[in-house]
C-alpha cells in the first residue's frame, strides 16, 4: 500500500473513532497520518517536537490527544510498513511489526512525544520512563513480501477496537477488496 491508501484508511478509523467517541463507546483514540512519525523523527534523523506540535490541535483533529486512550501512528521503515501505540490508559507503548522487527527509536521518539503533547496542550507532567514497552510476538505474521500495509492498517483497526487480533495471511485478499 501507498502512504496515500493508508493515509485514507487512517481517516476512515478517525471518522468512526469520533462517532464511538460521540456515543460513548470503545476506547478513545486518534490515528495520525503516515507523515506524522517521519515529520517528529526521521525528516531530520532526530527527534523534534516542533515538526508535529500544530498538527495535533483540537480545532485541526477534532479530538484532543490529551485525552485519547490510544494515539495509533503508521511506521513506514523504508520498504516496510509497522503500526504503534501510544496506549495512555494502559502507559504502554506498542510496536506491532508483521515480520516480528523491533525498532526501540520508535516507541523512545513517541515516548518523549506524548511527554511534550502532555505539556504543551494541557500542561501535564507525566514521565513515561516506566511504561512499559512491547514489542508483541504473539500477533498475525505476513508470509510474503507485500501484505505489510495491510498488516499495518489492520493492526491501527484492531487497536483502536481494543479487539483481539484474529486475522492472519490468508485474511488479507478480502481486506484489500474491502
Amino acid at each position: 500500500l501507498t502512504d496515500e491508501n493508508i493515509n485514507f484508511y487512517m481517516s476512515l478509523l478517525n471518522d468512526r473513532a469520533q462517532r464511538m467517541i460521540k456515543d460513548g463507546k470503545g476506547p478513545k483514540c486518534y490515528f495520525t497520518n503516515t507523515f506524522f512519525f517521519n515529520k517528529l523523527y526521521r525528516g531530520k534523523k532526530k527527534y523534534e517536537y516542533k515538526g508535529v506540535r500544530k498538527w495535533t490541535k483540537k480545532v485541526k483533529i477534532g479530538v484532543n490527544t490529551t485525552e485519547c486512550d490510544k494515539i495509533i501512528v503508521p511506521i513506514h521503515q523504508q520498504v516496510h510498513w509497522c503500526c504503534a501505540v501510544v496506549d495512555v490508559s494502559r502507559r504502554q507503548l506498542v510496536y506491532y511489526d508483521s515480520m516480528l522487527g523491533k525498532d526501540q527509536s520508535v516507541l523512545e521518539s513517541l515516548a518523549q512525544w506524548i511527554q511534550d503533547e502532555m505539556k504543551d496542550k494541557a500542561d501535564l507532567d507525566i514521565n513515561t520512563s516506566d511504561w512499559e514497552r512491547r514489542y508483541p510476538e504473539d500477533i498475525p505474521i505476513q508470509q510474503n513480501g507485500y501484505d505489510c500495509g495491510v498488516f499495518a492498517v489492520k493492526f491501527a483497526e484492531y487497536s483502536g477496537l481494543d479487539a483481539i487480533l484474529d486475522f492472519s495471511q490468508s485474511d488479507m485478499p478480502l481486506f484489500r477488496k474491502q
